[in-house]
């Protein structure tokens, strides 16, 4: 579905839909609002990079997974809550088996499921909140869980080593 970010915000005010907006191409579709974000003039060295935007007006999950490249994450607006594992918790994280989706994990991080996911329990987590104005790096294959509390606004700027 297409809309223009002014309709998305009337529908949200307008309906009780859980409207979100995630992964979205800040260079295509979206680009003037680099005018008002203007990254590339604050990280010149980050300006070849991808650059997604994530957007919700709700409380908002992204359940647990990794990158495959390093990802540096800007909170311009909101509160979010990560929760980290190291790589090398892997297996105690349970990555599904579905050939294109095995950098998910099958745990819910919230709930977990510990009889059916009985590993998970010896795994140990790191947490930070990120509120408007902070930025984390997140490197390549660390597992993360991301809580949006209300309504967020952050960019995710993706890079692989060597860029």
């Amino acid at each position: 579905m297409k809309l223009k970010l002014r309709d998305y915000i009337e529908q949200r005010s307008d309906s009780n839909q859980n409207l979100y907006l995630a992964q979205v191409d800040l260079r295509n579709g979206l680009s003037p609002l680099l005018t008002d974000l203007p990254i590339d003039q604050w990280l010149p060295q980050f300006s070849n990079c991808e650059k997604k935007l994530w957007f919700s007006f709700t409380n908002r999950v992204t359940p647990l997974h990794f990158d495959r490249e390093h990802n540096l994450f800007l909170q311009f607006r909101g509160r979010k809550h990560f929760t980290f594992f190291a790589p090398e918790q892997r297996l105690l994280l349970y990555p599904t088996t579905l050939e294109r989706q095995t950098h998910f994990s099958q745990v819910d991080v919230i709930d977990p499921d510990l009889e059916k996911f009985p590993n998970f329990a010896k795994s140990r987590a790191q947490q930070v909140d990120l509120e408007a104005g902070d930025a984390l790096i997140l490197p390549m294959y660390w597992w993360h869980h991301v809580q949006s509390y209300g309504e967020s606004l952050g960019v995710s700027v993706w890079w692989r080593a060597g860029n």
